[in-house]
């Protein structure tokens, strides 16, 4: 694909690219809904190609956002890695699961439907995610309040009684051996259990867009075979999601059992709530994230907040797991032969500085202001922003549509 633009438009595309690439990355964002604005209504390119170039954009945010991240602490386990790994590997593969079923719901709906949903699921997502931030600040207030020196006194009189408890102390030094084995393996910078189920996650993800590229049977949703591969993805992604619950669901009830104590922030995840809400809530966020086209940077982010994750934990979790889910689709982009590789090469490199740019600003804020909250306050707002002008773009590119063909504004088949 060859994509032709001015020496105006190329500066005016990097500048902006540039912004909202700095912007998004220290917020767990992605940026498409953005990059799909300022390539498409601003830029004024065909939609596919301004699709293919905000994909290319949102991965060179990622990666400069992963190659900070990788290396950050936790902001008050400072042994603990920054990215959480074990909710990452609940929730991309639900997220996949539907995103699925949010993709074949897109192509049935006219422009109008998408046009009307999108804002109002904007508007909501940004407002849970200002009252999260609203709750932490208050938190934030009152800890800043609270003298940071407390004074413990022990009171000796009982010398008998706790003479009395000392049968206790074994079972006191088990529980603190069994919680600094359990901090240890917290502490791994590289888990390999989370990041190999993602990686198959992403190997499924890749294998299905190659055999539907190059199968012609496959590709044709008229044939059986394409709803075999549909389903049959689907069932992968929800499988392995609860496979993987189980997994940590009894993992985590072992070491509360045998004295582990959470830190703040931690999902516990011997709760019913967390092992099926959650799951189920990330299945709902991949089908608005494939039916709305809005990236699933915007809908993680907010999901893992209500889950009480820290934000900054949050952000670069949902860093961490945009890398895959927009390297699998940009392998499809190119599979398709759909990226104008040079214009693609340029904008990634561009996000990939201004992520890289972007994280180091956020981490010095939270280092200086001992505060979380305003990266929520920040991500509600470009989740606002992001849902209101992709709502100006999608009225703009309904009504064209509506005049040059008058059977668009109708529901369509599958096919």
């Amino acid at each position: 694909v060859d994509v032709d633009l001015s020496l105006g438009q190329t500066i005016a595309g990097t500048i902006l690219a540039f912004t909202v690439s700095t912007s998004a990355a220290g917020l767990g964002l992605g940026g498409g809904p953005l990059f799909l604005v300022v390539y498409g209504l601003i830029l004024g390119l065909d939609v596919k190609v301004a699709v293919a170039l905000s994909n290319a954009s949102v991965f060179g945010v990622a990666l400069g956002s992963i190659l900070i991240l990788l290396s950050s602490n936790h902001p008050t386990e400072k042994k603990r890695p920054l990215i959480d790994f074990y909710t990452a590997a609940v929730l991309e593969p639900a997220t996949l699961a539907g995103a699925t079923i949010g993709v074949l719901l897109n192509k049935i709906s006219p422009m109008w439907v998408t046009t009307v949903t999108l804002f109002p699921s904007m508007c909501l997502i940004s407002r849970q995610v200002f009252r999260k931030a609203m709750d932490l600040y208050r938190k934030e207030n009152d800890q800043g309040n609270t003298p940071s020196v407390t004074t413990v006194t022990v009171d000796n009189k009982d010398n008998e009684e706790m003479e009395s408890l000392d049968g206790d102390d074994d079972d006191t030094l088990l529980r603190t051996n069994n919680q600094a084995k359990f901090d240890k393996f917290m502490e791994r910078r590289f888990p390999w259990q989370p990041i190999l189920l993602i990686g198959m996650t992403w190997v499924g993800l890749v294998s299905i867009d190659y055999i539907k590229t190059y199968n012609k049977q496959v590709s044709d949703c008229k044939h059986y075979l394409y709803w075999v591969i549909v389903g049959g993805s689907m069932v992968y992604f929800v499988l392995i999601t609860y496979l993987w619950v189980s997994h940590v669901r009894a993992s985590f009830a072992d070491r509360i059992e045998s004295g582990y104590i959470p830190i703040e922030g931690e999902v516990h995840w011997d709760k019913v709530h967390n092992c099926v809400v959650g799951p189920m809530m990330s299945i709902l966020a991949g089908l608005l994230s494939g039916f709305l086209g809005i990236g699933g940077g915007v809908v993680k982010g907010p999901l893992m907040l209500s889950m009480k994750i820290q934000p900054q934990v949050a952000a670069a979790t949902a860093s961490f797991m945009i890398v895959f889910t927009v390297s699998a689709t940009n392998i499809e982009y190119m599979l398709q032969h759909l990226i104008p590789y040079g214009v693609a090469l340029w904008y990634m490199s561009v996000c990939f500085i201004g992520a890289v740019i972007g994280q180091y600003i956020v981490k010095a804020l939270v280092r200086k202001y001992q505060r979380q909250s305003f990266i929520s306050f920040g991500m509600g707002l470009l989740i606002f922003f992001s849902g209101l002008f992709m709502t100006i773009d999608l009225i703009i590119r309904t009504y064209h549509r509506a005049h040059q063909d008058k059977g668009s504004t109708a529901f369509r088949s599958a096919c």
